[in-house]
């Protein structure tokens, strides 16, 4: 089914395309294009133009001439004929079945053709134009025995023009075929240039696509990045605020010493104090009381866990004791440790 639509679309719009001012403008159009064209490629087929009866033995042509047979308005049968437009979808087929009712002769008598001359009101006019099948096969005997084929049977009306068409049997039916022809070709070429819309709009899609997507690929490159640079400005924050925190949990070294200052006694001296990042505190020093610096030293709200590391022992130069002692600076001490007074 969908095959045959359009073959249905062709037939239903060929009524209105026949004799239509789009046809006349679309005819003129193609008649300015062709003289444009170089001439050898628009010159027509010479034509040798013959009558009957015949009055002179005629000679045969050559092959860049076509014979054409021009009947007189007496010689064929013409009848304009006022048809529904609904006709034209299947023309060939009306005549066939009705050439009785417009002529004289059936179908199977006659040979015929018509030409579409315009669709005016929801109507079809056309010139029909039929002869005697006897008599056109007289005709083309009697041009055969002189070496003649007739190319194309046509007629003139009563002001003496061409009628333009073609009753050979074999012709399609003069201009029908034609027609036919000429709406086989305009379907076509919409055919084409659908199919070639149809291309190009699938074409940019796919530029279009290719450069969303290399678009896409740049900005998930630039995220990619980005957050590298964000886990690593992550990663330095946190460090640096690690570092503020550990540097804020402990006391600063003066604090540390105006307490060593209040808590030692006047009568003691050091001569070794370090502090390690742990907040260890290792002393070494003289005192003359010795045995009392644990009780001295537990004053000092910013030391915790005070020990002696190893013995006391006198020392013979100062006449005082030589002590060491370990103790641990308190988490915190800096902020809730009372002021001293050194």
């Amino acid at each position: 089914m969908r095959a045959q639509l359009p073959l249905i679309w062709l037939r239903l719009i060929t009524p209105y395309w026949r004799g239509s001012r789009v046809q006349r403008a679309w005819l003129w159009w193609i008649a300015q294009l062709v003289v444009c064209l170089p001439r050898r490629w628009s010159q027509q087929p010479l034509e040798h133009i013959y009558h009957w009866p015949l009055v002179a033995t005629p000679t045969p042509l050559s092959t860049t001439r076509r014979a054409v047979l021009l009947l007189q308005p007496d010689q064929v049968l013409q009848r304009t004929l006022r048809l529904p437009a609904a006709a034209g979808r299947d023309l060939p087929s009306l005549l066939a079945f009705e050439l009785d009712r417009f002529t004289p002769l059936r179908a199977d008598q006659a040979c015929y053709a018509a030409r579409r001359d315009a669709v005016i009101a929801a109507h079809l006019h056309l010139t029909l134009v039929c002869v005697r099948r006897e008599h056109l096969q007289a005709w083309l005997a009697a041009y055969r025995q002189h070496g003649i084929e007739l190319a194309i049977i046509d007629a003139v009306d009563e002001r003496g023009q061409r009628i333009g068409i073609n009753l050979l049997p074999d012709a399609g039916r003069g201009t029908l075929g034609q027609g036919r022809r000429l709406s086989l070709g305009l379907a076509a070429l919409c055919l084409l240039l659908t199919f070639t819309a149809m291309v190009l709009t699938l074409h940019n899609r796919q530029l279009a696509v290719a450069a969303r997507a290399a678009q896409v690929q740049q900005q998930r490159a630039e995220v990619a990045e980005l957050q590298a640079l964000r886990g690593e400005l992550q990663r330095s924050a946190d460090s640096a605020r690690y570092l503020t925190d550990l540097k804020q949990a402990q006391p600063a070294r003066a604090l540390l010493l105006a307490e060593l200052s209040s808590c030692l006694p006047t009568d003691s001296w050091l001569q070794s104090l370090q502090i390690n990042p742990q907040g260890q505190v290792d002393l070494a020093g003289l005192s003359s009381n010795a045995s009392g610096l644990i009780l001295q030293m537990r004053r000092c709200p910013h030391f915790v866990d005070v020990q002696y590391q190893g013995i006391i022992q006198p020392d013979p130069g100062s006449a005082k004791d030589r002590f060491y002692l370990r103790a641990q600076v308190a988490k915190g001490g800096e902020h809730g440790a009372d002021p001293l007074t050194p």
